[in-house]
């Protein structure tokens, strides 16, 4: 043992060094690595959840598109006391039967003013799968991913039916095609589960 240091049994006989604490903190390096085990496990737990992140904000985006057309189709049912008509004389047979539809229905609203446009026609999922799988000479044809119900034009035809105003033209979100019914409630079909 070194002579004056009773508890000290290094053979070299050298007086040992303590570090002297101040408070009991930590040191720069353990802070620095503490935070970065943190950055990494919160990241790792993120790129696992991120799909499901992304399902909800992109049903959660369809849901309030929905409603925005909700809004827009009640107001103009009581402004005009009946649905929008297509009219006879629209050409929905020609080859472009499918974008005349959409072009329609997207005009009639813009036209009004009833705060709709091209954005709220589309299910977030499904601009985002398009644009994934779109050929180039398909960018400019538009269809829309509700499909509204075409009700006769009686004025409580739309509501008295309970027939829903809105259906997605699939199940983007994995439970069902959402659609918005006349009392604006959002309800996933229960037949497109199958």
């Amino acid at each position: 043992m070194t002579p004056g240091f009773p508890h000290c049994s290094c053979p070299c006989g050298a007086v040992p060094r303590f570090r002297k604490s101040s408070g009991g903190g930590f040191t720069l390096t353990e802070l620095l690595v503490t935070i970065a085990l943190i950055a990494m496990l919160a990241s790792l737990g993120l790129a696992f959840n991120w799909s499901k992140i992304r399902k909800k904000i992109e049903r959660s985006g369809c849901e309030s598109n929905l409603k925005t057309l909700y809004a827009g189709f009640s107001n103009y049912l009581t402004d005009f006391g009946e649905w929008p008509q297509i009219p006879e004389t629209a050409n929905l047979d020609s080859g472009d039967g499918e974008d005349a539809y959409w072009r329609f229905w997207i005009t009639t609203m813009k036209q009004k003013d009833y705060g709709i446009s091209e954005v709220h026609w589309l299910c977030p999922t499904d601009r985002r799968e398009r644009a994934a799988n779109m050929k180039p000479e398909e960018r400019d044809e538009f269809e829309g991913s509700y499909t509204p119900t075409e009700f006769d034009s009686g004025p409580d035809s739309p509501r008295a039916w309970r027939q829903p105003w809105f259906l997605e033209r699939g199940d983007f979100h994995g439970d069902g095609a959402l659609m918005i019914m006349p009392d604006g409630s959002i309800v996933a079909s229960p037949w497109s589960k199958f």
